[in-house]
């Protein structure tokens, strides 16, 4: 081989690996632009479910702080009646005391009672008695009446 065909062979390999370079950049490009889309694309959905997101977190932060609000005031509330009702009621120690009190009542009412039930027993019986000897008394008088006017007739 003569230095002629040397170059020749040499700029044929030349003009391949030229031509191979532009093709496998045009590759690339289509490749790269390709990819660069697909970036841009995933991004700007991304973007949307970002701001999708952030309005639904923002709508649910504003539903719960108005819960929130409303389980405060109706706590509060709830915070005030109870201690509304504690202020009305009196302390488990003065309630028991009032407790014995009322059962020492209790007690001296049934000890009277029973002492007023034996005194009484007797004036009942006493009443009783004067009842019955009054009525008898009556009938007694009844019947002389009638035998006296029977025996003038």
């Amino acid at each position: 081989m003569t230095n002629e065909d040397s170059v020749a062979q040499y700029d044929d390999r030349l003009d391949y690996l030229e031509k191979l370079i532009e093709e496998r950049d045009l590759r690339y490009d289509a490749r790269f632009i390709a990819t660069e889309k697909l970036v841009a694309s995933d991004i700007k959905a991304l973007r949307d479910t970002t701001t999708i997101v952030v309005s639904t977190f923002r709508e649910a932060m504003a539903k719960a702080e108005q819960a929130q609000d409303t389980w405060n005031v109706l706590h509060n509330d709830l915070v005030r009646k109870m201690e509304n009702q504690y202020q009305q009621m009196m302390p488990r120690e003065e309630a028991l005391g009032k407790f014995e009190d009322i059962k020492q009542c209790i007690a001296n009412l049934r000890e009277s009672r029973s002492a007023a039930e034996g005194k009484s027993g007797g004036l009942h019986a006493g009443w009783a008695y004067l009842m019955g000897g009054v009525v008898l008394l009556a009938t007694v008088t009844h019947l002389v009446l009638s035998l006296v006017q029977a025996t003038s007739k």
